[in-house]
């Protein structure tokens, strides 16, 4: 996997490839509520024409606190979206305030929300935040244990459901999901993370809610 900056726009375009697999991601980082809101925009320029059953991934990347060698409640740091091949990254942290379209959009009843515990991020996000996220949700264990009657697929990270519903991408864990998602100037490490992992639960997802899988 690679990542490098695009010369003209300014996001960052991630890739990689397993055998004859090849993807390429754009993902725009920004704490700037209008770059977000022009995100959106293109978003619905591009997929306004099959808005019904859109699937968006969906999830949320909080600093790890620990007071005193107990973990502490810290609030959620990034929010990370994801249709297609373009990805969102909005540093909540630092944006001066939140974008009514964004609220939109997650709002949409006409899309479908996708993630693991995207129900908690969810929770997270409106406790947390002045953002509503009513969108209609789908937390991609449950489906998988639905789907299949895995028992254990409720108890699944998204590695495990990448490698059996996604194997052409070889995700693997890492610790930078326990980096610092706090900070305003993410390493391109970080944003090459987050973005394979929002990618992934999209691909998932998309491939869980078809009829013909």
């Amino acid at each position: 996997m690679g990542i490098f900056l695009h010369p003209t726009d300014g996001t960052h375009v991630v890739s990689g490839w397993n055998g004859e697999f090849r993807f390429r991601v754009k993902t725009t980082v920004t704490a700037e509520p209008f770059v977000a809101s022009c995100w959106i925009d293109d978003i619905l320029r591009i997929h306004g024409h099959r808005i019904d059953g859109l699937i968006v991934s969906l999830g949320i990347e909080c600093r790890p606190f620990i007071a005193h060698g107990r973990p502490g409640v810290v609030p959620a740091s990034l929010l990370h979206v994801c249709v297609d091949d373009r990805c969102l990254v909005f540093q909540l942290l630092y944006c001066s305030y939140i974008p009514d379209k964004l609220s939109d959009f997650l709002s949409d009843d006409r899309i479908r929300l996708v993630g693991v515990e995207i129900n908690n991020h969810v929770q997270k996000l409106e406790e947390e935040y002045p953002l509503m996220v009513r969108g209609p949700t789908v937390d991609l264990r449950e489906l998988a244990a639905e789907k299949w009657d895995l028992r254990l697929a409720r108890l699944s990270t998204l590695y495990d459901l990448v490698a059996v519903y996604w194997p052409e991408m070889n995700l693997s864990n890492s610790t930078l999901r326990y980096s610092d998602w706090g900070r305003l100037e993410l390493e391109l490490e970080q944003i090459e993370y987050v973005t394979i992992k929002s990618f992934s639960q999209y691909q998932v997802g998309r491939r869980l809610l078809s009829d013909n899988f």
